[in-house]
């Protein structure tokens, strides 16, 4: 994963997101939701890496996240469509 902000793994994974919804979603959208799965187990470890009150708790990162996407619904494109920890 990307080191740095939040906002700038967004500015990078965004354009790959949005290019995987436009290729593989036009069969099945609903079929990218192991891939968002699996995105979304990074950013919770990234974010248990990054900050260190979240260091031994995966259930303190996903609510960090879950905030963070009901805050920020379209830092992530796939956010905006619907795919989030809400």
């Amino acid at each position: 994963m990307v080191a740095g902000t939040i906002q700038q793994i967004a500015q990078t994974l965004n354009s790959i997101i949005r290019g995987w919804v436009n290729y593989y979603g036009k069969v099945r959208l609903k079929g990218l939701s192991p891939v968002f799965f699996y995105l979304h187990q990074r950013l919770m470890s990234w974010s248990m890496n990054k900050y260190k009150s979240l260091r031994n708790s995966s259930v303190k990162a996903s609510h960090f996240l879950r905030k963070i996407a009901r805050d920020y619904p379209n830092l992530f494109y796939h956010w905006s469509l619907g795919y989030s920890f809400l």
